[in-house]
């Protein structure tokens, strides 16, 4: 259905959903700035570069990112205790799982580059799309770039100063590591696996240094009274357990990626539910470890008062051991924008072969078939926040905008089961248990409640921007007669960026609004 690379051919297969005919919009603007032979049809479609062993790679090197470095603070804090804390971090792990095989099923159904967009259009619409649209770019997207570099940048500046360096100069480091990932991403996916192996090893060496210390320090015995005081101070409030399984949630995202980069694997519904299956068991067994290992060398109060926790079990163990997780932490929040890059980017993509945003955005590079201008595009947002300082205000209403999101496509799926005699998408050997898509349904709305009543004003926010795309839809995309003028400003706009970087629309492309 998702062809592989571009291709000549004379007629398109029956079976392929995509448009055929005349593409929508004006007849004297063309799509393309160049011809394709008589009685040909060109597919400019993206290219399928990912196996089994590299969507691995980039789950496992995505998941999580680098909460396991920065985030034990949090959930401790909400637990009371260090051994609940251990535990939540194995009820997320689980939990997380099952979400993403949920997910699998849903993305197998629907197998479209965009994930969370493109099934919440099948299912509920071009409103409610636009919406999730709109939300990730704003509350997942653009935050994950800027605070993932200025991660990497802090860490790796912290190897070449002993003082704390100035913002700018970590904001300017930052931004030079996204131009250069991006540059990465505009070329072949396989310069990305294959970097990616690098990051991934990173983090997996990162985790086996804590690992090893805290076992260590076991083996000399000095570590017994951390042990013995695991579960003092175990909190008895459900509001608070309850955040911290929404923190511990949130310390596995990432794992989305593989339902934005369907259209890019081999065989799918192959590859699909085992890349989960491996990740998340490598992941959900690492973390623990970790987490366990800083309540064996550290105490609660001092994990409790860290701000990067894993420096902090360095400086504990060996003078040099700060150095070494200093640059292996930082190579894996560069993988991590590595793979965000790669992931989130196919939103926009795929929004803009609906229509959902500017046609410029559908189109992908002739020789490279890559979506540059939605890469350039998220770029650009990224730098934005990056350097306006508002990556922080940001991050506190990711994790509630995507609990909300992951209740949007368990729906979905629902709806797909119930419809499932008469939809055209129900081809798949891969299904969840229902009763694990409802209690999961259930378990996201307990949250959200949760997280209301403790965080009011975050909420109200949350919502205040999301109503706020609904006027920007209704005015950038149902608004059908505009001003003659804006029209053709944009036909030439998107003509020339199109013969400068010489691009191609989309085979697939089939919107029938131009932004």
């Amino acid at each position: 259905m998702w062809t592989a690379q571009r291709h000549v051919a004379s007629v398109h297969p029956a079976s392929e959903h995509v448009s055929t005919g005349p593409k929508h919009g004006r007849a004297d603007v063309k799509d393309t700035w160049t011809s394709p032979p008589s009685g040909t049809s060109v597919r400019v479609e993206l290219r399928k570069a990912l196996s089994l062993k590299e969507a691995v790679v980039v789950l496992v090197g995505n998941i999580g990112g680098t909460s396991i470095f920065i985030g034990a603070t949090s959930i401790q804090a909400l637990t009371g205790s260090a051994g609940l804390a251990v535990v939540m971090w194995l009820v997320g792990g689980v939990n997380m799982m099952l979400m993403a095989f949920s997910v699998c099923e849903l993305a197998l159904l629907l197998p479209q580059a965009g994930g969370p967009y493109s099934y919440t259009k099948f299912v509920f619409g071009n409103t409610a799309a636009f919406v999730v649209l709109m939300g990730f770019v704003t509350f997942v997207g653009c935050p994950a770039w800027a605070l993932g570099a200025y991660t990497a940048a802090l860490y790796l500046l912290t190897l070449v100063t002993p003082c704390s360096p100035p913002d700018l100069a970590v904001k300017l480091v930052a931004a030079s590591l996204l131009f250069a990932l991006v540059w990465v991403n505009c070329t072949y996916t396989k310069y990305v696996t294959r970097l990616q192996v690098v990051f991934t090893m990173a983090k997996f060496i990162a985790m086996v240094i804590i690992i090893v210390a805290g076992f260590t320090t076991v083996s000399q015995g000095s570590s017994h009274e951390n042990i013995q005081h695991l579960m003092d101070d175990t909190s008895t409030c459900f509001g608070s357990i309850a955040l911290s399984l929404f923190a511990s949630n949130f310390a596995y995202a990432g794992w989305q990626v593989i339902a934005m980069l369907i259209e890019e694997m081999h065989d799918p519904a192959r590859d699909v539910p085992r890349a989960v299956a491996y990740s998340f068991l490598i992941v959900i067994l690492m973390f623990v470890s970790t987490s366990f290992s800083y309540y064996i060398v550290l105490s609660p109060a001092e994990v409790m008062h860290s701000d990067a926790v894993a420096m902090t079990l360095g400086q504990y163990v060996h003078p040099v051991l700060p150095y070494m997780l200093a640059l292996t932490v930082a190579l894996c929040s560069i993988g991590t924008v590595n793979v965000t890059i790669m992931g989130q980017s196919r939103i926009l993509y795929a929004a803009a072969r609906n229509g959902h945003m500017p046609r410029l955005l559908a189109m992908l590079h002739t020789k490279y078939l890559m979506p540059w201008p939605a890469i350039i595009t998220a770029l650009l947002g990224a730098l934005v926040m990056l350097m306006s300082g508002s990556v922080m205000t940001m991050i506190q209403y990711v994790s509630l905008f995507f609990s909300i999101m992951m209740l949007v496509l368990l729906l979905a799926l629902i709806y797909l089961r119930c419809v499932g005699a008469t939809s055209p998408f129900t081809h798949t050997t891969f299904k969840m248990p229902i009763v694990v898509v409802v209690f999961q349904v259930a378990l996201m709305l307990a949250l959200i409640v949760v997280s209301v009543a403790e965080k009011p004003n975050e909420l109200g926010f949350c919502i205040m921007l999301l109503a706020c795309t609904i006027p920007i839809y209704l005015v950038c995309i149902r608004w059908s007669n505009k001003p003659q003028a804006f029209v053709n400003l944009m036909d030439h706009l998107t003509t020339f960026i199109q013969k400068l970087l010489q691009l191609e629309l989309s085979s697939s492309f089939t919107g029938q609004q131009k932004v």
